[in-house]
């Protein structure tokens, strides 16, 4: 039983039918590819965020536990004698090119070994005093990091109430 080849075109075509050609197979992994591509950039840009909201969360802890801090020591370590409204410990008053609070100067403990700290974080301070009541002040607390070699900053803000007056 020797079958013949069919005369009718048509069944050729259907049996060469039956596979992909080459450029159907090219135009499936163009879009796989283009998919995948789209996949790693939403990682990439959900790790990006994600570092962002780190960065801004631990800028906030920080300026929290220096706003604690201040409100708990500000006769000890945020006074501010000539009323210029920067704390004496963050300005260089002996002109060495270094805050006081952050000067080791003779070796010995500063107080910025008991201040509030996180580490690749800094933070500078701005008080305003009240007109009204000397126990009341305003604070600006300036939060400074580097992210991906650029120096970002934010600011928080926060009227503090004093044990001691602030004279």
């Amino acid at each position: 039983m020797n079958r013949k080849p069919s005369a009718c075109p048509a069944a050729g075509r259907r049996a060469r039918a039956r596979g992909f050609t080459v450029l159907e197979v090219l135009i499936a992994m163009v879009i796989v590819i283009i998919g995948m591509a789209s996949i790693i950039a939403m990682m990439s840009s959900g790790t990006i965020a994600r570092k962002s909201g780190n960065d801004a969360t631990a800028a906030a802890m920080l300026a929290s536990s220096v706003f604690e801090d201040m409100s708990l020591n500000y006769g000890r370590h945020y006074y501010d004698t000539n009323r210029n409204g920067v704390p004496d410990l963050f300005e260089d008053r002996n002109n060495n090119g270094i805050e006081d609070r952050l000067d080791r100067g003779q070796g010995g403990l500063r107080p910025v070994d008991e201040m509030p700290k996180f580490p690749g974080y800094d933070y500078s301070l701005r008080v305003e005093y009240s007109l009204t009541t000397s126990r009341e002040i305003f604070v600006t607390c300036m939060v400074f990091w580097s992210a991906s070699g650029v120096r970002q900053s934010t600011s928080f803000q926060r009227i503090i109430f004093l044990k001691e007056d602030a004279n």
